[in-house]
C-alpha cells in the first residue's frame, strides 16, 4: 500500500505546513487546508482590481492585494520584507495566473503555494486535485476501517488524501443521533490490530484530509448535508471522476 501511494506532497521546511505539488512542481494548496492554516500564510490576491471588486465577488479574509505584475515586481525588488517571514498562498480567479506567479516566487527564494482553483476552488469544496483517493461504498466495519486506515497512511506519507462517500457508504457518516439503520463511524470498531474508527478519522482530519459525500447518493437516501457529520462535504459525480483519473485510488 504505502508504495501504491505515490510520491509525498513537499512541505515548506520553516512551518511543515501541507502543501501538495501539482503536476507542473508548482507549490499547491487546498481551499480546505488553506482555511484550517489560514493564519500561518500571507495571502496574497493578484486578481485585476476590475476582478476583485466585481459585485459579489469573493475576497479572502485578511488578503492583501497586489495584481500579478505587482507582485512580480515587489518579489524580485524585496518590496516586502516581511513576506520572507511566512509562507504566501498565492490566489487568483482559477488558479492558472496563481501558478505561474508562485513559480517565479519560489524561483526568487520565496516560500508561496497557489491555491488550487483559484477563488473558485475557495468557493467549491471539491475543486481541489487530491494525490489520493479512498472510495467507501461499504458500511461493514472491516471495509469502513480499512478505507479510513488508507486515508490515514496516505496522509501519513505527506500526502493530500479524500475520502470518497458513494452509494451505502454515505450513511456511516450521517449524524451519530439519526435514525439510520446502518452503525455511525463513530461507533464501528474492528477487532485488534485495527484502530477504533473514532481514533481513525480524527488523525485524519487533523492530517488535513478531506471526506466528500457524493450528492446524487445522498438525494437518493433523501438526506442533506445537514443529516451528515460536520465535516462532510458534497461533489458531484464530475468532481468523482476527475479524482479517479488524476490521482491513485483504492475502493472499499
Amino acid at each position: 500500500l504505502i508504495n501504491f501511494l505515490g510520491q509525498k506532497m513537499c512541505t515548506t521546511s520553516a512551518t511543515n505546513l501541507p502543501i501538495a505539488s501539482s503536476k507542473n512542481g508548482c507549490p499547491s494548496i487546498s481551499a480546505a487546508q488553506l482555511r484550517k492554516t489560514l493564519d500561518s500564510y500571507i495571502v496574497v490576491d493578484i486578481r485585476e482590481p476590475a476582478e476583485r471588486n466585481a459585485e459579489g465577488a469573493t475576497i479572502i479574509e485578511n488578503s492583501l492585494h497586489h495584481p500579478m505584475g505587482d507582485f512580480l515586481v515587489c518579489c524580485k525588488a524585496n518590496k516586502k520584507p516581511e513576506w520572507r517571514e511566512k509562507p504566501l498562498a498565492v490566489v487568483c480567479g482559477s488558479g492558472f495566473r496563481a501558478g505561474i506567479a508562485t513559480t517565479e516566487a519560489v524561483k526568487m527564494g520565496y516560500q508561496a503555494v497557489s491555491l488550487q482553483y483559484g477563488i473558485k476552488g475557495w468557493n467549491n469544496a471539491a475543486a481541489f486535485d487530491p494525490d489520493f483517493v479512498v472510495v467507501l461504498e461499504s458500511t461493514e466495519t472491516e471495509k469502513v476501517t480499512l478505507a479510513l486506515s488508507a486515508c490515514v497512511g496516505s496522509c501519513n506519507q505527506g500526502q493530500n488524501a479524500v475520502l470518497c462517500l458513494m452509494g451505502v457508504g454515505v450513511e456511516t457518516f450521517r449524524q451519530p443521533k439519526s435514525d439510520s439503520n446502518f452503525g455511525n463511524v463513530l461507533t464501528i470498531a474492528a477487532p485488534e490490530p485495527f484502530k477504533p474508527c473514532k481514533e481513525l478519522l480524527t488523525t485524519f482530519w487533523a492530517k488535513g484530509g478531506q471526506v466528500m459525500a457524493c450528492t446524487t447518493c445522498m438525494k437518493s437516501r433523501k438526506l442533506s448535508l445537514e443529516d451528515m457529520m460536520d465535516g462532510v462535504q458534497q461533489l458531484q459525480m464530475p468532481d468523482i471522476l476527475r479524482y479517479l483519473h488524476l490521482s491513485p485510488s483504492l475502493k472499499f
